[in-house]
């Protein structure tokens, strides 16, 4: 039913995200996607996976998280780094269209990866960057649609869906896939 819902809506980028709980309580504090204002820009986030003794202290002066959840603290976590290497974002700019943008986020992706089971969908209102588990888990995979594109932990019907490769960035930019970061 979703994908016939889904058809009818006109948006860039949706974030769309069933979630069970697994660390932090159910409120609305701990309910993806997340959302934060960087520089004049809204960034939103939802994470699968469960993170495990990362260091909380480690975030930076800008971004904390407003709930009890591992997925918010990664968001957080990454917003931060992404700050830190581009301290020159101007009022209404997104990091994320800086050519080197996508190899350092990549990285910072993998840095949080390492505390536990980490896909995730990061996006500024045009841009959808996905990035997959390094072990795997759950698996992600996309599929093209008349709107752009759809990613699911679980393809929701047999039409047409591709893995993506676990432990990598994928970029979709106006609902087109992009090409891998290498």
């Amino acid at each position: 039913k979703f994908l016939a819902c889904m058809e009818s809506l006109v948006s860039p980028v949706w974030l769309v995200h069933v979630r069970e709980t697994s660390v932090g309580g159910n409120s609305p504090d701990n309910t993806h996607p997340f959302s934060r204002e960087w520089m004049g820009r809204d960034y939103g986030y939802a994470h699968n996976g469960t993170l495990k003794d990362y260091p909380k202290e480690t975030l930076g002066p800008r971004f904390y998280p407003t709930g009890a959840t591992d997925s918010e603290w990664g968001f957080c976590r990454l917003l931060e780094t992404m700050a830190s290497k581009f301290p020159g974002t101007r009022v209404g700019e997104s990091f994320m269209e800086a050519p080197e943008a996508p190899k350092l986020f990549e990285a910072a992706c993998r840095e949080i990866d390492f505390w536990g089971r980490f896909n995730l969908l990061f996006s500024d209102g045009r841009s959808l960057w996905v990035y997959g588990d390094e072990e795997g888990y759950k698996g992600l995979s996309w599929r093209a649609t008349e709107a752009g594109a759809l990613i699911a932990t679980v393809p929701l019907d047999r039409e047409g869906w591709t893995s993506l490769e676990p432990g990598r960035l994928t970029r979709f930019l106006d609902g087109k896939k992009q090409e891998n970061v290498r």
